[in-house]
């Protein structure tokens, strides 16, 4: 990577630090000893927010971290499945806590960031109503918060999804992190001129219209680059790369860039931040690309930004209905942390667990198409991910997706195959396995 660019990254995080002092000043919520990390303090600022429910609203917010609500995210409004509570269900003092975790989590700037959205989805409606739609942003816990255990959050409503995961309560993982708002600006009302999303589209429109004409070809794309909401995004869909490289751009060109990348990067405390890159660059120039869809020259549409771990969308197609996402490839939720931690446990248990003399030591069977292990909790998925079934008849179709709910995927994932293969499109194990039903109840055998 070359010097220059080392600097920047540098300078950025040493700004990114200035910024979080005078965070800690202005927000008077969140209190922070020298010292304390962002992962103690947010260990503080749920467990007050738990203290303070009483025992209807805990059962309605704090759930075992293997609950399946964790991976379930989505940003539509008035989603019926949504976990946790409203903020209108909570009291003042318990919104303050939700507020607080906000504050542990987000910069100033992203704080208030979040606020206008919710403020801007109210604005239809009278905005002192306990049932006015800024209000219903749902607060849910997973796990039990402490410094040593894994656990996570989430806050979610209408155009905005924040999922904190702390694995062994001190790594995070702040993917996928959700954000859009319509309208962009407000007309009309005591908040007309208020604006959301100006970062995000100012940078994109002064990067495209600083590119050549030969960059632009190379920049240009018609793929759709609406952000989805897969509880783990299929990197074969993105692969290859679209857009134009980061070393194909001049100085000015990549500076651009990496400011924009830093706009939804940036919404994070620097601290949090700053381990997150320690383990995957967030900057990774030697795989960055960018693409854009070059449908107007007022305003960038729709563009993506992606490396080889991380993915930002942006789709903006009437100029004033954002949707946004930053994405890891596979760490969202923390999977790559957590898979990591249960390796690890896996190989201290193994070591630590004495072998019986004169015994031999045997592997374990594999769990075998022909031998399902049916599962504790069925799924009930109504299709699986890459799989056709209009060729076979509704009856043969039934019972293939009552197997899939039924049998246990023998990945390691716990879930069933059908869970598994919304969970993770690319296992091999589960697809496998979900070929082997197929064969069994049809007689087919599926080819590659």
């Amino acid at each position: 990577m070359p010097s220059s660019t080392i600097a920047s990254r540098s300078t950025f995080f040493q700004c990114l630090i200035c910024a979080a002092f005078i965070c800690f000043v202005a927000v008077p919520q969140v209190t922070f000893a020298h010292g304390e990390t962002s992962a103690a303090a947010m260990v503080q600022a749920a467990n007050n927010l738990i203290a303070s429910l009483n025992a209807e609203q805990k059962e309605k917010v704090v759930f075992k971290f293997e609950d399946k609500n964790r991976i379930s995210w989505h940003f539509f409004p008035n989603r019926s499945s949504r976990a946790g509570l409203p903020m209108n269900a909570l009291n003042k003092k318990q919104r303050a806590g939700v507020k607080e975790l906000l504050n542990v989590l987000l910069t100033v700037e992203a704080f208030q960031h979040q606020e206008n959205i919710r403020l801007i989805h109210g604005l239809k409606k009278d905005l002192e109503a306990p049932d006015n739609p800024r209000h219903l942003y749902f607060m849910a816990v997973f796990g039990q918060p402490t410094t040593k255990s894994t656990w996570g959050w989430r806050f979610e409503g209408h155009h905005l999804s924040l999922n904190c995961t702390l694995v062994d309560g001190q790594h995070f993982a702040v993917t996928p992190s959700f954000w859009g708002v319509a309208p962009v600006t407000v007309q009309k009302g005591p908040y007309k001129g208020l604006e959301a999303f100006k970062k995000e589209r100012k940078l994109a429109l002064a990067l495209v219209n600083s590119l050549t004409d030969r960059q632009k070809s190379l920049a240009s794309s018609d793929k759709d680059t609406r952000p989805g909401t897969a509880t783990k995004l299929n990197r074969k869909s993105y692969e290859p790369p679209i857009g134009i490289r980061y070393g194909d751009l001049d100085k000015s060109q990549q500076s651009k860039l990496i400011e924009l990348v830093r706009a939804y990067a940036g919404k994070f405390r620097p601290d949090i931040l700053k381990q997150i890159d320690g383990r995957k660059k967030i900057e990774d120039t030697s795989t960055m690309t960018f693409a854009y869809s070059p449908k107007s020259k007022k305003n960038v549409h729709d563009y993506r930004i992606q490396t080889k771990d991380y993915l930002i969308e942006f789709n903006n197609p009437g100029d004033n209905h954002v949707h946004s996402a930053w994405r890891d490839f596979d760490g969202d939720f923390g999977r790559d942390l957590i898979a990591e931690h249960l390796k690890a446990a896996h190989s201290r248990d193994a070591s630590s667990k004495p072998v019986p003399p004169n015994k031999p030591v045997t592997a374990s069977k594999p769990v075998t198409p022909g031998k399902p292990v049916k599962a504790r909790k069925p799924t009930d998925h109504k299709e699986i991910p890459e799989l056709d079934l209009s060729g076979f008849t509704a009856r043969q179709q039934a019972s293939i997706l009552k197997r899939a709910n039924n049998e246990m995927c023998d990945c390691g994932c716990s879930m069933t195959v059908a869970g598994c293969r919304h969970d993770d499109p690319t296992c091999k194990k589960s697809i496998t396995l979900v070929k082997a039903i197929v064969k069994a109840v049809t007689g087919v055998e599926l080819k590659d």
